[in-house]
């Protein structure tokens, strides 16, 4: 009886022998496994904050994207594609319907080359992305851990060899995770009936390993209005001024000590965002408590090269005393907007 490994060997280590008694033959080339190839270990960012526990709060749809390349080719309306999150998460769902996005990595037919997964492609043309009108995401009813992704379309196809990526939407859970064993997503691929006569329907198969959750702030709001004229700001590349920001977080910030490194308070932007200024525009609210806030930790800002590319704000905690936990923290700085709505 042999079991087989959870990922195939590279090719030079994929070989057998056989031995009996004093003699043994040569290496020689085992088989392949049915299971995906150079895939990327969800999400991006690595990790995520745990959701809210209070109940009132409306669940947030967290995006967890895949890239994989598979073994079997699959095609034609009734092939899916089957995900299970690990204990805890469920799967993001209104009466049990979700939402996926499915998409070749590259515009160029082909097989990917070498082992390193290519990076998530968040930019592409419409026409290459699967999207609400060609999936039915089918949420298990039972622990609302599986989505069953059914094409609908007979005009797509998983090829062989060609990398993809697979956006799904879950509920984090409500608790820290760590990195485990139990910690793993599953990832299935089946045909459909139509180009498979011969049962079973089963293609590909991987287990791939979770990601951290985090604890995250206890209060996080952004409010888009000038205070001066009530404005908002939303045309592409326009300039937001005095966006407004409010934070509350579950630990204390620690500043520098002997013994003890410093804390950081970092704000990233989504793609294309852009601080404006940041010695310049930035004041905490009101301005008059300025000596509540962090007035002795510097500011630094990086600006992200590209639409593609986030920009964030550091923060260096160098208080006299920590911070305490819960503590409410308020400012305004500038913001140029994206030349449109980044992917969500």
């Amino acid at each position: 009886k042999v079991t087989n490994p959870r990922i195939e060997p590279l090719a030079a280590d994929n070989r057998w022998i056989i031995s009996y008694g004093a003699e043994s033959s040569r290496p020689f080339d085992g088989f392949s496994l049915w299971t995906f190839k150079r895939t990327l270990v969800p999400p991006v960012p690595v990790s995520i904050g745990a959701s809210a526990a209070d109940s009132s709060l409306m669940r947030l749809w967290n995006p967890v994207t895949f890239t994989f390349a598979p073994h079997n080719t699959l095609m034609g309306s009734g092939m899916s594609i089957v995900v299970t999150a690990p204990p805890n998460f469920q799967i993001a769902n209104e009466m049990l319907k979700s939402r996926a996005m499915v998409q070749p990595v590259s515009e160029v037919p082909g097989a990917g080359v070498g082992d390193i997964p290519p990076d998530p492609k968040y930019d592409s043309r419409p026409s290459m992305i699967w999207g609400d009108a060609e999936l039915d995401c089918q949420v298990d009813q039972a622990t609302k851990r599986t989505v069953r992704i059914i094409v609908l379309s007979d005009m797509r196809e998983l090829t062989a060899g060609r990398d993809y990526q697979l956006t799904i939407f879950v509920y984090n859970p409500m608790t820290t995770v760590e990195v485990s064993r139990q910690n793993e997503w599953t990832l299935q691929t089946f045909n459909s009936k139509a180009s498979s006569p011969v049962l079973p329907l089963f293609r590909d198969y991987i287990a791939l390993p979770g990601f951290r959750i985090e604890d995250t702030a206890r209060t996080w709001m952004l409010k888009n209005e000038e205070p001066s004229t009530g404005l908002s700001f939303f045309n592409g590349l326009q300039r937001v001024k005095q966006l407004y920001m409010e934070m509350q977080m579950p630990s204390k910030l620690q500043s520098l000590k002997a013994k003890t490194p410093a804390d950081f308070l970092v704000i990233e932007s989504p793609a294309g965002y852009e601080f404006v200024d940041c010695a310049g525009t930035f004041q905490w609210e009101p301005p008059k408590d300025f000596d509540l806030y962090l007035p002795a930790s510097p500011r630094t800002c990086y600006k992200g090269n590209g639409p593609m590319e986030r920009s964030n704000m550091t923060i260096k905690i160098q208080e006299p005393l920590d911070i305490p936990a819960m503590r409410v923290i308020k400012f305004r700085i500038d913001v140029k907007n994206p030349a449109k709505t980044p992917h969500v």
